[in-house]
């Protein structure tokens, strides 16, 4: 996938957040960010795909705006387990924008992870996510 230069100054990320779900309110068009999360744990290796929902709020845009969502391993060993583009014309640099992405991700083993955003080839904000292996759950005897 290519990647362009912006030619003018980076947007500035105010916020980005994991969660288990996001809400948006159609009445009101506030987001509702339920279940935040920093970890991810898992039985086996690799992963069944998990979800992750992403929130983010940006200003100092300026109209049409490539914005790459990347999951590496720290290392980058796997190369990027996720990778997608998302062109988003946000106009005004003094406006705050609100957006979501959701993605289902495999992670290939545990360690740690990283969850970039980026705007054209600037790296924009960088989450840490340790993926870690979880000890197998205890079903109750009457559990299937």
């Amino acid at each position: 996938m290519p990647v362009e230069k912006l030619g003018h100054p980076p947007p500035v990320v105010q916020s980005m957040i994991l969660a288990d779900a996001i809400h948006r309110d159609p009445s009101t068009r506030k987001y509702f960010i339920l279940g935040t999360f920093n970890r991810v744990g898992s039985e086996k290796f690799p992963t069944p795909p998990i979800p992750l929902h992403l929130y983010m709020a940006i200003t100092e845009t300026r109209g049409l705006t490539v914005l790459r969502i990347r999951i590496v391993d720290v290392d980058e060993l796997y190369g990027p387990i996720h990778e997608s583009a998302h062109t988003v014309d946000l106009p005004d640099p003094t406006r705050n924008w609100e957006m979501t992405f959701s993605v289902a991700v495999i992670f290939p083993a545990p360690g740690d992870y990283r969850v970039q955003l980026l705007a054209g080839n600037e790296l924009l904000r960088e989450l840490r996510l340790p993926v870690v292996q979880a000890p197998p759950r205890v079903r109750p005897p009457d559990e299937p």
